[in-house]
């Protein structure tokens, strides 16, 4: 949903040495306007993981 694409895969994978869980989201690199899509993808984890700490890193 943030990326408004189909090109997109997300994995979760447990935290090591830790509760909760690591999100990966993986898109081709032409993908449209990036800062938007983490921007929706920010809004959207914190509206569904209330409480959790979330941290994007974009790796290159």
């Amino acid at each position: 949903m943030a990326s408004n694409s189909t090109r997109v895969q997300v994995s979760r994978s447990p935290r090591h040495n830790a509760d909760g869980f690591i999100y990966s989201l993986s898109a081709p690199s032409n993908l449209d306007n990036i800062v938007a899509v983490e921007a929706r993808l920010r809004a959207l984890l914190s509206s569904h993981l209330v409480g959790a700490v979330n941290s994007l890193v974009r790796l290159p």
